[in-house]
């Protein structure tokens, strides 16, 4: 994907100018990246399509299936109405209507009845996915003075997720849900009295980003 195509995507829904960007917010971003791989001009090809043409996976294989699924996916605001009683989470899809079951451990985890999320998904045989792991993150820090919390995934497009600052006296903990497209370093940085303390930990995702 090309530099100026990805400009271009972003001057579409105000953050650039169709030069530079006017963010650099990890899920205005993502906005950004989904219309850039999945629409295009009309008479234009979408990058996903293009993408899939270029690979000769065997047509059974999990490769093959999940990139057939992600050429079909789907973008739209999605509201929780319960957990499903298997796995995953069902969810009314507010602009086209109609129930969907979502299969995602994070959110399975993390989703709060009544809850509106913005989303591509995938559809796999009776389910869908999401395009992109919503990963569900507690963040706390037990270092006196604490002032800020800082949030990088190591191999996402825009690594610096999310910065929170914190009042003299409030507890330093925060909870948030991201998004990953693949396994990755998730680095969590404290800032206390003038000095930063960092925290590693591996978080794995499964093919394609699609998954919990």
């Amino acid at each position: 994907m090309s530099r100026s195509n990805f400009l271009a995507h972003a001057k579409r829904i105000g953050l650039g100018d169709g030069k530079r960007l006017f963010t650099d917010d990890h899920i205005e971003l993502t906005l950004v990246y989904d219309l850039a791989v999945y629409t295009a001009k009309r008479g234009q090809t979408r990058a996903i399509d293009r993408y899939a043409r270029l690979l000769s996976h065997a047509a059974e294989s999990d490769k093959a299936l999940v990139l057939a699924a992600l050429c079909a996916s789907r973008f739209s605001l999605f509201r929780v109405i319960e957990r499903s009683e298997l796995a995953g989470v069902l969810f009314e899809d507010l602009m086209r209507g109609g129930e969907t079951w979502l299969v995602d451990e994070g959110l399975e985890q993390s989703a709060n009845l009544g809850e509106i999320f913005a989303m591509r998904v995938a559809p796999i045989d009776a389910f869908v996915v999401t395009c992109g792991a919503v990963v569900p993150i507690e963040i706390s820090s037990a270092i006196a003075g604490t002032t800020a919390l800082i949030v990088v995934i190591d191999n996402n497009p825009f690594p610096l997720i999310a910065r929170f600052d914190f009042k003299e006296g409030a507890l330093p903990f925060v909870k948030v849900n991201v998004k990953m497209g693949e396994t990755s370093d998730v680095r969590v940085l404290a800032e206390a009295g003038g000095k930063h303390y960092v925290a590693t930990k591996e978080v794995k995702v499964t093919i394609g980003g699609c998954g919990g």
